[in-house]
């Protein structure tokens, strides 16, 4: 018998009156937050010197998912917390915390370990000690786990003052980049990184946990029109920011109507049962995927630094080669994820996803 872990943003319950849209934008996220790490780092080290459009243009897209991407996934980790943060904390200790920062520690550990020479093939060693130098300064591969449990033990503390704290959140978001030139000339780098996450994030997730009504009546009454209009509107104002280099001071509207666009796209993809079907399993792992693809990255990057002698594997005139690369790299670091996953739950090796005594709890009910 096995447990199934719970996912960063646990889909606690929306059986009952399942929203699958929060399944199928869970889903996206992640894999776009794959996309981003393959596109961005993975092409220069799997496919070292590079000049292929395709994967220039693959590049270019998951950047212009930046103002949406990590904004949607704590708006569904909000979501998902609006109840739990009215529970007693005893019980939101495991669920919330302990299931959160005990991989969080364990596998930080891990890619510092590996990463160094595929990230630093010249000093592998002095990577790893930067790396593990930034574990209890939010890390750097994992930040999003430290993050997301500031924001929901923030969200429980000032639960009686969502307004406040929402709105707070958001002057927060306005001064944010002011503030962030100031921040690295008092704390360390990796730090001050993370402090500008939290700043940049908390609305969002805010946003999700305080105000979920709304956001699921935005949801259930969002029209085809809304979606198309939504999205014709991130698209030119990414466009102007990301592939023209416009300055403009747009990228919170820009995430505002990211997120309808978003919302509403998952509302109708959630329509058709395969895509119900494959989010729910892909929602489910959101977490073992988060952790596990940067370290598949570091190790396979860097065999290809070893074996390449600094050339890409793909001739660069074979552009079906090119253009299919980055996918199929999303879908091979994705499965190998899951696939690390399920071989680790099912054995001895489960406290690589869940803390120890979690594991000896369940073998205990089942008599292991």
């Amino acid at each position: 018998m096995t447990s199934r872990l719970p996912s960063p943003i646990d889909a606690h319950s929306h059986q009952e009156g399942r929203l699958h849209w929060v399944d199928t934008a869970k889903a996206a996220t992640i894999l776009l937050v794959v996309l981003y790490h393959v596109s961005g780092t993975g092409i220069t080290m799997l496919f070292p010197g590079t000049t292929s459009f395709a994967m220039t243009v693959w590049n270019e897209l998951s950047r212009m998912l930046l103002p949406v991407r990590m904004p949607l996934f704590f708006l569904a980790a909000g979501m998902l917390a609006s109840k739990a943060i009215h529970r007693p904390w005893r019980t939101s200790w495991r669920s919330r915390f302990a299931d959160i920062l005990w991989p969080y520690i364990l596998w930080s550990v891990v890619f510092a370990l590996v990463a160094g020479v595929a990230y630093r093939p010249t000093d592998p060693w002095g990577y790893t000690e930067f790396s593990l130098g930034t574990v209890l300064q939010g890390g750097t591969a994992y930040w999003f786990l430290p993050v997301l449990v500031v924001f929901f033990a923030t969200a429980k503390l000032l639960r009686g003052h969502p307004q406040l704290t929402t709105l707070v959140a958001l002057l927060l978001l306005v001064v944010q980049p002011a503030v962030a030139r100031q921040i690295p000339e008092f704390v360390p780098d990796a730090l001050a990184t993370n402090i500008g996450r939290l700043v940049t994030f908390a609305l969002w997730y805010f946003v999700g946990c305080y105000a979920s009504t709304y956001v699921r009546r935005l949801a259930a009454t969002g029209t085809r029109a809304l979606m198309v209009g939504a999205v014709v509107i991130y698209g030119g104002m990414a466009y102007l920011v990301y592939v023209r280099g416009t300055e403009l001071p747009v990228l919170t509207v820009a995430t505002v109507t990211g997120l309808m666009a978003a919302i509403t796209l998952s509302v109708w993809a959630s329509r058709f049962a395969p895509v119900r079907a494959a989010s729910r399993y892909l929602s489910a792992r959101t977490l073992p995927i988060y952790l596990v693809h940067p370290v598949l990255l570091s190790v396979l990057g860097g065999i290809a630094i070893f074996l390449g002698g600094g050339r890409s594997p793909i001739p660069q005139d074979v552009v079906l080669l090119n253009v299919a690369a980055v996918p199929l790299m999303v879908v091979v670091t994705t499965a190998g994820s899951l696939a690390a996953y399920d071989l680790a739950i099912g054995s001895r090796f489960r406290w690589l996803f869940q803390p120890p005594r979690r594991v000896a709890d369940a073998d205990a009910r089942v008599g292991r």
